[in-house]
């Protein structure tokens, strides 16, 4: 720079071929290492791409196996269903329930256990009938649900009352539903750990939503209302639902009691107006 300055100072051009000539070198060592540090730093932006597009190959190869793996466990479920009173006198014969059918049965078994605890109090829309009452009774001996967890239950706030209904359904198929949730809250966690390892807010949030919405499509109902009342048993699963927004697609009427949405910072979806 003191070159420039002194050759060029009062705009006066040097007339020498040698001071061109060291001018000359000078640019060309300052346009030479810059040239040479824009390359290594091309070459490390292509690299670190490379790299992370490789990482995400990898990581959608280990999720999509995590997700088939969780549909097997889903479909390898099997439950022996009980009888069921109809209205007319009849009853239902018993089968085995497989695959999506047994959240469907236990679903039931949850909201008749939690009836039953609540002193058979309805839910909207239930009718009380004999039928009725014949079914909670199949459901109270199939559980051991006996006049003592009854008044036990009796002072219970709302949300104690739905922890213990669901946890009489967990405990008594925890060989069952036990793996299912927990190899669906590995999942949860593979892919938060996966968001945690990206450069910026807004990949880790596209991360977040792109495969929760994956996990999302795979829950049916009645996996969704399990879910909702497994969380309240488990609190790194509550924490899980809460940031995946796994629960969204649930409604108030999916659960045992309207007022059960405030369980979750989770917005649950309203009754439809017509």
């Amino acid at each position: 720079m003191d070159f420039i300055f002194f050759h060029f100072n009062d705009f006066q051009i040097t007339t020498q071929n040698s001071d061109w000539g060291n001018f000359g070198s000078f640019v060309g060592g300052v346009a030479g290492a810059l040239f040479s540090f824009l390359t290594i730093l091309l070459l490390v932006l292509t690299l670190k791409k490379q790299n992370d597009a490789f990482l995400l190959n990898q990581f959608d190869s280990s999720f999509f196996n995590l997700l088939k793996i969780q549909n097997d466990i889903r479909s390898e479920l099997t439950i022996e269903g009980i009888s069921y009173y109809l209205d007319d006198g009849t009853h239902t014969d018993s089968k085995v329930m497989k695959g999506r059918d047994v959240f469907e049965l236990l679903s039931n078994h949850l909201i008749n256990i939690y009836e039953s605890l609540d002193e058979l109090v309805l839910h909207v829309g239930a009718v009380k009938g004999t039928a009725y009452t014949n079914n909670l009774s199949k459901i109270n001996r199939l559980y051991k649900i006996d006049k003592n967890m009854h008044r036990e239950s009796k002072n219970l706030s709302d949300l104690e009352k739905s922890k213990k209904a669901y946890f009489i359904v967990f405990n008594k198929h925890i060989n069952k539903i036990g793996h299912y949730f927990r190899h669906l809250f590995n999942i949860l966690t593979f892919i938060e750990d996966f968001s945690k390892k990206q450069s910026s807010p807004k990949q880790q949030k596209e991360i977040l939503d792109k495969y929760s919405k994956l996990v999302q499509a795979q829950l049916s109902v009645a996996e969704l209302l399990l879910l909702f009342y497994n969380g309240l048993l488990f609190p790194k699963m509550k924490k899980a639902i809460n940031t995946f927004n796994l629960i969204e697609n649930l409604k108030e009427k999916n659960l045992i009691r309207n007022t059960h949405k405030e369980f979750y910072r989770v917005k649950i979806k309203p009754p439809v107006k017509i």
